[in-house]
């Protein structure tokens, strides 16, 4: 809900300059966050996510590259030993695409030896769980995103057959 809250707020005739202007500045913060890792892997990073097949999406108005550049500059955050606002931007991420709350995982990992690493990639998860409940609330169906995702004919979470079929 993070994009139509953001383009609803700026108004009519706005909506498309600021989200343009968004999704640029992710993009580039996303590059900025990827080339800001670990000192050896830099460059090969973040001509990696340049080279990406999908990183056409980073130029169009859609959170996309907001959600990268916040989990991007997560990660970054978490290899710097800074849980708490590696969890803020993992819960950005989170907030702006569904799949964004995956960045819990690698923040779990890397700081699963404190509390504060925890409450870092807790902070991700929670902001998934803000997201199903600001779309519950809205449309008093409790799993209105699974029902979107069928019509969208993405067929949505299904039983451990169908998983193992797939794999």
């Amino acid at each position: 809900p993070l994009w139509p809250l953001l383009l609803r707020s700026v108004g009519t005739h706005w909506d498309v300059i600021v989200g343009t202007a968004a999704a640029w500045a992710a993009s580039a913060a996303a590059f900025f966050g990827v080339s800001g890792g670990l000192p050896p892997v830099r460059l090969r990073s973040a001509l990696a996510l340049a080279c990406w097949p999908g990183s056409f999406a980073l130029a169009l108005v859609y959170p996309d590259a907001l959600a990268l550049a916040a989990g991007a500059w997560a990660a970054a955050l978490a290899l710097r030993n800074r849980p708490l606002a590696a969890g803020v931007l993992g819960a950005v991420a989170a907030f702006a695409r569904p799949n964004g709350v995956l960045i819990a995982i690698p923040l779990l990992w890397v700081g699963r030896r404190s509390v504060r690493g925890w409450i870092g990639a807790a902070l991700p998860l929670a902001a998934a769980a803000m997201v199903e409940a600001y779309f519950w609330a809205r449309s008093d169906r409790a799993a209105v995103f699974f029902d979107a995702q069928r019509l969208w004919g993405r067929g949505g979470p299904r039983n451990v057959p169908h998983w193992i079929h797939q794999i």
